[in-house]
């Protein structure tokens, strides 16, 4: 690394090192981290801007959302159907009474499906009511009450067939009638935030006329001060009121997505930027940091490093290596001297000793062994 060596740089090591770009380039990995993935980043936050800048995408104006709510204008009831007429077996064969009772409804009059429902094999099909159902009965009997609100037929003819089929007829009438007649429908909403004994519908959500400022207040939301919602169950007593909650979730659909879509449209340049920021510190700026403090800067000190201890030092060390030798050998001979003489005089006064002790004994013998003659 040339620029390693010269004091004060610190090169950056991945810009040394080269890959294959997709074009087929070579380009430094450096780049290849750092330039592709803010490349990338700004692609997305490019297009997010062009989409916020096209407000024209609403959400209430999705056509899914569209086509839900005209399917909700569908009376529900039009959809509570018999389409199983095993328990009234009498009706078939009956003339023209099978064909109406099949697929009949709890609904009074007659209804269409809209041609937003998702079963397409009904959209547009014409779906018989109570009352064309006692249109046909009334063939076979008497009508005990008038219009929806019969309650039975009371059956006149002396045909076996004909008086079983009536009382078949009978039998779904009253059917439909105990669904009518049902208080238990489920009609919850939520409850009112400021008073618990109060309830709160969506539908009545509506831009506040007196706000003021840049962010748009609502009225009706049902939103608590946390921003929770409390639902509050009720009932509805007959199936016309229920029929008309389930039309209104058309309304509480329309007001909530068009409150979203207002929040978006004000929020959505100040979220844009939060969020832009937060990539810029937590992803960009600790990437590009470290791929900063991959550099190759600290190779030229290590190197001076080794050759001043390799060349400078490592020949003073030896030099002192090599006197300390010297050193050592003196004091060895000094030792060896001193030691040499201490086991001289050792071995010497040893051998004294000895020879000592020697010539005692040899004297001793020679008195021991003379004996005086007579002439002495």
């Amino acid at each position: 690394v040339p620029n390693s060596t010269i004091a004060g740089t610190n090169p950056a090591l991945l810009d040394l090192i080269q890959v294959d770009a997709e074009d087929g380039t070579k380009v430094s990995l450096r780049k290849q981290i750092v330039g592709q993935v803010k490349d990338q980043i700004d692609a997305s936050f490019a297009e997010i801007d062009k989409v916020m800048g096209n407000m024209t995408m609403k959400m209430t104006d999705n056509e899914q959302v569209q086509s839900l709510i005209k399917m909700l204008e569908d009376p529900i009831d039009m959809m509570i159907l018999f389409t199983d007429t095993t328990d009234y077996a009498d009706l078939v064969g009956a003339a023209g009474l099978a064909d109406v009772a099949a697929g009949s409804s709890v609904k009074c009059s007659d209804g269409t499906v809209g041609a937003e429902f998702p079963d397409e094999s009904l959209r547009g099909q014409s779906i018989k009511g109570i009352e064309s159902f006692l249109d046909v009965l009334d063939d076979y009997g008497t009508r005990v009450g008038a219009g929806c609100a019969t309650l039975s037929v009371t059956c006149t003819s002396s045909d076996t067939a004909e008086r079983a089929a009536c009382e078949s007829g009978n039998n779904l009438l009253t059917a439909k009638n105990r669904i009518r007649a049902a208080t238990t429908w489920k009609c919850d909403v939520f409850e009112d935030p400021d008073n618990s004994l109060l309830e709160c519908d969506p539908k009545n959500m509506a831009e506040d006329s007196t706000s003021s400022g840049t962010k748009t207040e609502w009225t009706n939301t049902c939103q608590s001060s946390d921003g929770s919602l409390k639902i509050k169950e009720k009932s509805c007593a007959t199936l016309d009121e229920f029929v008309i909650y389930i039309q209104d979730f058309g309304a509480r659909i329309q007001n909530t997505l068009n409150r979203i879509d207002v929040a978006v449209e004000e929020a959505g340049p100040a979220m844009t930027n939060t969020i832009r920021t937060s990539v810029n510190t937590t992803i960009l700026a600790p990437m590009q940091e470290i791929v900063d403090g991959v550099t190759c800067g600290f190779m030229a000190s290590f190197y001076r490093e080794v050759v001043d201890g390799l060349c400078y030092q490592g020949v003073v060390g030896f030099a002192r290596i090599g006197n300390s030798y010297q050193w050592c050998g003196g004091l060895a001979l000094v030792m060896i001297l001193i030691s040499y003489a201490v086991w001289r005089r050792t071995v010497d006064n040893l051998n004294a000793a000895a020879k000592a002790r020697k010539a005692g004994e040899g004297k001793g013998e020679q008195e021991a062994d003379y004996e005086p003659t007579d002439r002495e």
